[in-house]
């Protein structure tokens, strides 16, 4: 369909595991995952000062402190939306990723 040759299936068109089967509906939540995971790391940084220096050390247990305390408590008692407003106070919004990509590019 692509009119694209490969060497072999590894190097191929279908490098993600949901393109075999037509699973391309899972690109949008990946968007939502980053949205979530910005807005859910500007708290943790200011509930963990260190969180820099933790990463570099290796030293995951204050953020996964964090995320049984603030996310994996609720288990499914919230929705997505419920739970963000809960965790930083305001809805869901692409700002904290915007920032983050701003900085980091």
């Amino acid at each position: 369909y692509l009119n694209v040759t490969v060497p072999d299936n590894r190097r191929g068109v279908l490098q993600d595991v949901h393109w075999y089967s037509g699973s391309l509906g899972y690109f949008p939540t990946y968007a939502l995952g980053n949205l979530f995971g910005a807005m859910m790391m500007v708290e943790i940084r200011k509930a963990i000062p260190s969180i820099d220096q933790d990463i570099v050390t290796g030293n995951f247990a204050s953020i996964l402190s964090w995320l049984r305390k603030n996310v994996h408590a609720h288990g499914m008692r919230f929705s997505g939306l419920e739970l963000i407003k809960q965790i930083a106070g305001k809805e869901l919004s692409e700002d904290a990723f915007v920032e983050y990509v701003s900085a980091k590019f």
